[in-house]
């Protein structure tokens, strides 16, 4: 009797035994069940959140409809000051030799001198500078080219090396690249006059007939361009007036761009 309590206290304590896995598992599914349904008012609360903020923000845009254009308008406006505006950008020194006949501290002075350069037919030109006025009545590309010109003057000049500064201003990309094609062609005009060559004003063309989007500045100078030019074309065969023109040219680039 004791045998049989003892065996079927063994059976049940078995039973409970094997029956604790499956409880597990069990309880495992409860608790997965119970997560999906969490994750699942998570998911649909967020769902319904992002249709609610598109839906408002739709009404708003129908009750406002000048809303988005403008917000695209004042974009577009920012942009193109920017472009205008232009970055500071720089251009090199320009390096010549010019043939002086003296220098001044007044312009007065400067015009009673100068008229006994033009009696003997030679280019004149006056070059302001720091408050000195500087006569000029040759310029050249090189040293060899201005003593030349020097050694056929009878009046006491000298030569002397020349720079115009570099520039380094706000301007545009195509600004720049319209100022460095003006110095390009100057520098072939004076070139193609030293080597005795046919000074062609059809150079000129892509800077007279430039029609780019340029400033106030950059427009004024190349009607100053344009105007020179025309001249330069009645006048190819005069080598002194081309000298002039050239050098008129120069100082104007000089006072408009390294004084803003």
């Amino acid at each position: 009797m004791q045998r049989q309590k003892s065996w079927t206290k063994y059976v049940s304590k078995k039973k409970q035994l094997q029956a604790q896995p499956i409880q597990k598992v069990t309880n495992q599914l409860k608790n997965n069940k119970k997560l999906k349904n969490i994750l699942f008012a998570i998911g649909s609360s967020l769902f319904i959140g992002i249709i609610f903020g598109l839906v408002t923000l739709y009404m708003l845009k129908q009750e406002d409809p000048d809303n988005a254009s403008i917000l695209h308008t004042t974009t577009d406006e920012e942009q193109n000051e920017s472009e205008n505006e232009g970055d500071v950008l720089q251009i090199e020194a320009i390096k010549v030799y010019v043939v002086q006949g003296g220098v001044f501290s007044s312009k007065e002075n400067i015009a009673d001198e100068s008229k006994a350069f033009s009696d003997a037919g030679l280019p004149v030109n006056s070059w302001e500078r720091d408050g000195d006025y500087y006569l000029f009545t040759g310029i050249s590309s090189t040293l060899e080219n201005a003593e030349k010109l020097e050694s056929n003057i009878r009046e006491e000049v000298y030569v002397k090396e020349w720079e115009v500064p570099s520039i380094e201003m706000k301007m545009t990309e195509s600004e720049q690249q319209w100022l460095l094609a003006f110095l390009d062609v100057w520098k072939q005009t004076l070139v193609a006059l030293e080597t005795e060559e046919q000074v062609s004003v059809d150079n000129w063309k892509k800077i007279t007939e430039y029609s780019g989007n340029i400033s106030e500045p950059f427009q004024e100078f190349q009607e100053h361009v344009n105007k020179n030019i025309k001249e330069l074309n009645k006048e190819q065969q005069n080598e002194t007036k081309v000298q002039s023109i050239l050098m008129d040219l120069l100082y104007t680039y000089e006072k408009k761009f390294n004084e803003n």
